[in-house]
């Protein structure tokens, strides 16, 4: 549609309507804008944020600039609904497709646009790393979750971890240091050196920290299985009740302090299914579900690059769920440089395992073994909390696979 507002003719395109690249299309509204002049082209959009995004939008409408030979302004929604995150970003360009004026990213910007002066760009581009966006992105969608929900504060279990401090940098960051509680629930294979990593970041961040040590629950819920047990070896049924024990507890002082729990876990172990159902997954929003494990370190890094708030051995210290003696991620899983490119090929870029084989990793039995294990850990992913999305293929209500399937691999 157009209108005419004193002799302005715009064109109104409502978001999708501008992203076919075909402009020879006539059921295309740019080509219908071609054909039936207009001096400034609108579109009023509900573009999520995806990692390049930005890029991308940009490219689409310095196109339509320069095929219609008009200003184009695009305004975008910000704020987080859900899994969804909209990053705003708007930006006007001129007939040859520069910038004459760019608004923030995650926040709500407003400018004045002068028509009249469209022949001077401005010296913008869409410079910021992925880092910051994906760091930005999961604090707005945090921060609109936990407020649009009705509340202020949150839980987070502090493991000692890489995932667990980050997750809790960024709550921090949202929310602000009061309405963040931090708690640890030590195990008995928890080790002295995550307790301590734990209280440094809590430290670090000023927040509220506790430490309920879950021996004696977990003791219990042993003898109490025991004559049902006593002739089983133990298992991963003994590492599921820690997990279990932490999420009923943190689950309980949300209840109590009326909170949220932030479920800490990242996309590459809820690809894997390497989480408890009713554990470590207990919570209202994932923060990390969709970064994967090799994201979650680059997040850390970032954070600490203008101050030391995540402990070093939290980003040094070989990966642990600390549920058995001497346990480390790589005795179940291919190391995580190897195993997030897999990942990626086979959810986000739709390759066979062929084209994984030939074009990622060559060893097929890691490859078999990663695809099985992502497609038969399908029933803990129903089961998970919303998560925050910020890739093109994220593991929410939109991915339609089965949970029962006879899968042949």
């Amino acid at each position: 549609m157009f209108l005419n507002i004193k002799g302005l003719r715009i064109g109104i395109t409502i978001c999708e309507d501008a992203w076919s690249s075909d402009l020879s299309d006539t059921l295309d509204p740019i080509s219908f804008f071609k054909e039936h002049t207009i001096d400034v082209l609108i579109n009023l959009s509900a573009s999520p944020f995806e990692h390049d995004k930005q890029q991308l939008r940009y490219e689409i409408f310095k196109k339509h600039a320069l095929a219609l030979q008009v200003p184009v302004i695009m305004v975008n929604q910000v704020g987080g609904n859900d899994h969804l995150i909209f990053d705003g970003s708007s930006f006007c360009l001129n007939a040859n497709g520069d910038f004459i004026a760019q608004l923030k990213s995650f926040r709500s910007d407003t400018t004045i646009i002068d028509l009249s002066k469209t022949e001077s760009p401005i010296n913008k581009s869409l410079s910021h790393s992925k880092l910051k966006n994906l760091h930005d992105a999961l604090v707005l969608g945090i921060r609109d979750y936990v407020h649009k929900t009705g509340f202020n504060d949150v839980v987070i279990g502090l493991s000692g971890g890489i995932d667990s401090a980050v997750t809790c940098a960024l709550a921090v960051a949202a929310l602000g240091k009061e309405h963040v509680k931090g708690v640890s629930l030590p195990s008995p294979f928890s080790s002295k050196g995550s307790l301590i990593d734990a209280k440094l970041l809590a430290d670090t961040l000023d927040i509220h920290y506790s430490v309920i040590p879950i021996n004696s629950l977990y003791d219990q819920f042993i003898s109490q299985l025991n004559p049902i047990f006593k002739d089983k070896t133990a298992d991963i049924t003994e590492e599921n009740i820690q997990a279990r024990c932490r999420g009923t507890l943190l689950m309980a002082i949300a209840n109590k302090f009326n909170a949220l729990v932030l479920s800490t876990g990242n996309k590459s172990e809820i690809a894997m299914g390497y989480c408890t159902l009713y554990g470590d997954m207990c919570g209202a929003l994932s923060v990390l579900a969709d970064v994967y494990k090799t994201e979650v370190y680059q997040l850390a890094e970032f954070i600490n690059q203008d101050d030391s708030i995540i402990p070093v051995k939290s980003i040094t210290k070989p990966p642990s769920a600390e549920l058995r003696p001497n346990q480390k991620d790589s005795d179940s899983l291919p190391s995580y440089d190897i195993l997030d490119p897999i990942i990626n090929a086979y959810i986000n870029l739709s390759l066979s395992k062929d084209q994984i084989l030939s074009d990622i990793h060559s060893d097929e039995a890691c490859v078999d073994m990663v695809i099985k294990r992502i497609c038969f850990n399908e029933y803990k992913r129903k089961q998970a909390p919303t998560l925050l999305r910020v890739s093109t293929s994220s593991f929410v209500k939109g991915r339609r696979f089965p949970i029962a399937a006879s899968y042949n691999l």
